[in-house]
């Protein structure tokens, strides 16, 4: 159903970046990951500042194990939203992978202060 209301959405502008990533999101829980990266791909294309796009492309990286890109897209991410606490929460997460842990402390630390309630941060 979800899925249906997306492509009527993408049918009447083909450019809804929104509609992409929540196509990505549909593909990326039925295990079709090639499906989702081209779907936050074309979303990222379509609206380089949809942040949705960019830290979902992030998060097919961390999945892949490369780390370091999956940080760059988070960075990416909070260039534009400095106080996305997903982006946060997912840079601190992939730096840890990383040899820059203490960067990972940081953005941790930051991403506590953006959402003190968050308890999947704590």
């Amino acid at each position: 159903m979800a899925f249906k209301h997306c492509r009527v959405a993408l049918t009447e502008n083909p450019r809804y970046a929104n509609a992409m990533v929540n196509m990505g999101l549909i593909y990326r829980n039925q295990n079709a990951g090639l499906d989702a990266q081209k779907m936050f791909q074309a979303a990222n294309e379509a609206d380089p500042r949809n942040i949705g796009a960019i830290v979902n492309l992030g998060a097919l990286e961390f999945e892949k194990s490369n780390f370091e890109n999956a940080a760059i897209r988070f960075l990416d991410a909070l260039e534009i939203k400095q106080d996305d606490e997903e982006a946060l929460c997912n840079l601190a997460l992939a730096l840890k992978k990383t040899s820059y842990t203490e960067y990972a402390q940081m953005a941790f630390e930051e991403a506590v202060n953006v959402s003190p309630g968050n308890t999947f941060i704590l």
